[in-house]
């Protein structure tokens, strides 16, 4: 199915999810996806970028276990990487995107030099994992913000090592079993998942599509490779906050701080994501960051209104988002059948976020009234 323009933002379909303080959720479904499959709350989507909020969970659990320290270099962990040789390239500086390290995996054992060539059955660990162990920083670490999806496919390889156990059990074991969360990594998911349409890339339509195809969707990378439903992407995001009793006090206040001293930069991209024909970079100056999830800080143009300078999440070019604000505790996630790369997101998110505070405003409201009415039932006329 071709996108619909007289749908919402140009989007074919969404899956939308609000939190309370309290806990009370509302969802909304509206649309289908690009294969012209209604949506519904259980629907499965592909989380994109947005499966860094699971890596960063197990990454800051195994930080509190102590089997972690997260001011030590990469290389007291991986000492057979790269940049082991480079200074300044920590775990808190990786988990904030500050280490100095690209957007996407290069690989010099290729042909040509550079190029990771994308083909079925790629999966994590594999030549993925060999790829991030040979790439090297493009920036002086501690300098610029430079989103990295090789950052997170060396912390997951750490978790690895050190606790001798696959990411995709970790994560199994330690995030979603705890939180109760429905998700697939690495392995086919049990129903069908979200198709989404505008996927800018030279293999749309074939095996190797992102996304849409098995490839993508069982590559179980560290940085992309989780699929879930809204309410796991909900939740996710609400576990870096105090409401979400996933993370001690102490780290919720370390993760949703700013780490990056007021460096500017965001998603820095010069070339093509993994298996991508193009990618486009947006930049702040400053460009808070905490430890797994990026702050609104005041950042404009922005998925979340600047009137929220506190809330922080993720989000994922498959066209999904998963944010909380702090000062009101309302939680929201969206997945939509579009992907972000018509800038759609950017444009429209604040929008999005503003009626996500709304909603959570009229269920609470909802909520505090229901104890009245129901007691006016029973009275006498």
């Amino acid at each position: 199915m071709s996108n619909n323009p007289a749908s919402p933002f140009g989007v074919p379909g969404a899956i939308f999810a609000i939190a309370t303080p309290a806990g009370d959720q509302l969802s909304a479904c509206l649309g289908e996806d690009a294969l012209g499959v209604p949506l519904s709350e259980g629907s499965l989507a592909h989380l994109a970028s947005a499966s860094k909020l699971a890596t960063g969970l197990l990454i800051l659990r195994l930080i509190e276990d102590g089997l972690i320290d997260e001011t030590a270099h990469i290389g007291d962990y991986l000492a057979d990487a790269r940049v082991a040789r480079t200074p300044g390239v920590t775990i808190e500086r990786m988990l904030c995107h500050i280490a100095g390290l690209p957007i996407e995996v290069r690989h010099e054992l290729s042909e040509p030099p550079g190029d990771l060539r994308v083909h079925e059955g790629m999966q994590w660990p594999g030549e993925l994992a060999e790829a991030c162990l040979v790439t090297d920083v493009v920036h002086e670490p501690g300098t610029v913000v430079q989103y990295s999806n090789v950052a997170y496919g060396l912390l997951a390889l750490a978790a690895e090592r050190v606790t001798r156990r696959s990411f995709a059990d970790l994560l199994q074991e330690i995030v979603f079993e705890p939180l109760r969360i429905e998700a697939y990594v690495g392995r086919p998911a049990a129903g069908h998942v979200v198709a989404v349409t505008d996927v800018p890339s030279p293999y749309t339509g074939t095996p190797l599509e992102p996304y849409n195809s098995p490839m993508s969707r069982e590559g179980g990378t560290p940085w992309a490779g989780v699929l879930t439903d809204v309410s796991g992407l909900l939740t996710l995001v609400r576990s870096y906050s105090a409401s979400g009793n996933f993370l001690s006090p102490a780290m919720v206040e370390r993760a949703t701080t700013d780490r990056t001293g007021g460096l500017s930069g965001g998603f820095i991209s010069t070339e093509a994501f993994l298996a991508h024909g193009s990618s486009r970079s947006i930049t702040w100056s400053p460009c808070p960051w905490g430890l797994a999830v990026e702050l609104q800080g005041g950042k404009q143009p922005h998925w979340a209104p600047p009137t929220m300078p506190g809330s922080f999440g993720q989000i994922g070019s498959s066209g999904c988002v998963g944010w909380h604000d702090p000062a009101t505790g309302v939680t929201w996630a969206l997945i939509a059948s579009r992907t972000t790369e018509s800038g759609w997101l950017v444009r429209h998110g604040a929008r999005i976020a503003q009626s996500a505070l709304a909603a959570a405003g009229q269920l609470a409201e909802d909520e505090s009234a229901a104890p009245e009415q129901q007691s006016a039932i029973g009275r006498p006329a």
